[in-house]
């Protein structure tokens, strides 16, 4: 299993990571995002588009 923290450690550390809905859905829709990890209070709205 993956493990989460790690994970978004390496991509920090690399610089490519974005932060944001308007970024994270622009990353999903050009198929440049390799996860997205969307926060607890995260609005409906947002997360719909975003797992759209």
């Amino acid at each position: 299993m993956i493990n989460v923290e790690k994970a978004i450690a390496t991509a920090v550390k690399s610089g490519k990571v974005s932060f944001g809905a308007n970024a994270a859905l622009q990353n999903a829709k050009t198929g440049k995002a390799k996860m997205i990890v969307l926060a607890a209070n995260c609005p409906k709205n947002i997360k719909d588009q975003i797992e759209y």
